[in-house]
């Protein structure tokens, strides 16, 4: 007859332990990834966000023409939203335009030619920076 002591169908409780320990490891190793990803998908969001900002401040800027806008800021860098509730609130946008010459570069003297530069604003959350996206474009005198 043999003994029931001595013969093992199952695993021992040091073999549970760490297999448990090594499982654990393995588990607290792939959530470290969870919080990295949101940052990703969040900074992407408010990217995507403020070049669709840009471009709507640029379509304003166009369909006012080129005798319809002065040089300057037309756009003073301010909130895009007042209430702290709107996914806007975090953005604000600068519109400035200027005269540019052959090389493209601002100057002080009309040449027919107006730069339009629309920057977003943003607060980055986890670097606590500034960060921006600018669109430029010109406007021809017709």
């Amino acid at each position: 007859m043999p003994n029931s002591f001595t013969t093992s169908n199952g695993f021992t409780l040091i073999e549970t332990m760490l297999a448990l320990t090594i499982l654990t490891g393995a588990v607290l190793a792939i959530m470290q990834f969870f919080p990295f990803n949101m940052d990703v998908t969040q900074r992407a969001r408010r990217h995507t966000i403020a070049a669709y900002l840009a471009q709507e401040g640029m379509e304003e800027a166009i369909a006012a023409a080129y005798d319809g806008i002065g040089t300057g800021f037309w756009e003073a860098k301010e909130r895009l939203a007042t209430s702290t509730v709107s996914y806007l609130y975090p953005f604000q946008r600068a519109i400035r335009i200027d005269y540019a010459n052959e090389s493209l570069a601002t100057t002080t003297t009309e040449t027919g030619l107006k730069r339009v530069d629309v920057t977003v604003f943003w607060q980055s959350p986890l670097i606590n920076t500034e960060r921006s996206y600018t669109l430029t474009t010109l406007l021809a005198q017709p």
